[in-house]
């Protein structure tokens, strides 16, 4: 599984280094920032390869992301944008990350903060980033049980109303009584 982390700043360079020795194979831009390269091809071709996308979430990034300034971030924002009305239901795809110390309220709103899952970092450690890491390792918290069998419980026998007899292979009612009984 292929995660990738755009950011730059030292927290995201914490969550980066956490995730890789988690087992988190996490892609991140300020690695491959030492080096001269065509960044939006670069960032196109790290979203469309991801099966995540962490959008760490800050003031400044959805100010970014969602106004006229800042055009490396616009145009990552876009990409994102555009890969999310494409495919909708993958909500799994693009995940809003909060790091410590950062209000949720720096999620864009394209990623509907208030109507879907973001994961908080508290701290840099597993325990710390747990919910994130467990999705991301697909390791759920909890798992749905198997269905075990129905209980066997015994069935009232009913007469049947031409011979009076009860139906064939039915047990018979104990008490002889043959009331019925309304649900209500």
């Amino acid at each position: 599984m292929r995660t990738s982390l755009p950011g730059t700043g030292k927290l995201v360079r914490e969550l980066w280094l956490l995730l890789r020795r988690n087992g988190v194979d996490a892609r991140w831009d300020g690695l491959v920032a030492q080096q001269p390269r065509d960044w939006a091809l670069w960032t196109a071709e790290q979203i469309r390869e991801a099966d995540q996308v962490l959008v760490i979430a800050s003031a400044a990034y959805r100010e970014r992301a969602e106004a006229s300034v800042g055009r490396r971030v616009q145009w990552e924002a876009r990409l994102v944008r555009d890969a999310f009305h494409a495919d909708p239901h993958r909500l799994d795809r693009f995940l809003p990350v909060v790091l410590p110390g950062q209000p949720t309220q720096g999620v864009p709103d394209f990623l509907a903060p208030n109507s879907s899952t973001v994961y908080t970092v508290e701290e840099f450690t597993p325990a710390g980033a747990e919910p994130l890491l467990r999705f991301l390792l697909g390791l759920p918290e909890e798992v749905e049980p198997g269905l075990g069998g129905a209980p066997d419980f015994p069935t009232r026998a009913h007469r049947s109303s031409d011979t009076g007899a009860p139906p064939s292979g039915a047990v018979a009612d104990p008490n002889g009584a043959g009331s019925s009984v309304s649900g209500c």
